[in-house]
């Protein structure tokens, strides 16, 4: 029910459903195992396919072409800015 909510809540949160993001770099000050997670993921863009926790705001990332989705929290992906012509 709640990922029903998110779709019609208006929060402060920056990313919404399909929208498209990449995966911040890994930086040394992560700890060991979201530096490794996030450098398998790092500079791939991908498409926000579900908000997997709204506490933690973790939200869950398609990737053409990968056979497995990534959970990553908020700021650790960035929008990908759309051009308007």
């Amino acid at each position: 029910m709640y990922e029903q909510l998110d779709l019609f809540t208006a929060e402060s949160s920056t990313l919404r459903m399909f929208d498209q993001v990449t995966v911040r770099q890994a930086i040394e000050a992560d700890d060991v195992e979201t530096f490794y997670y996030l450098q398998s993921f790092e500079g791939r863009t991908g498409e926000v396919i579900k908000r997997t926790s709204r506490q933690l705001n973790q939200f869950e990332v398609s990737f053409p072409g990968v056979l497995r989705n990534g959970i990553f929290y908020a700021d650790e992906l960035v929008p990908v800015r759309k051009e308007i012509c």
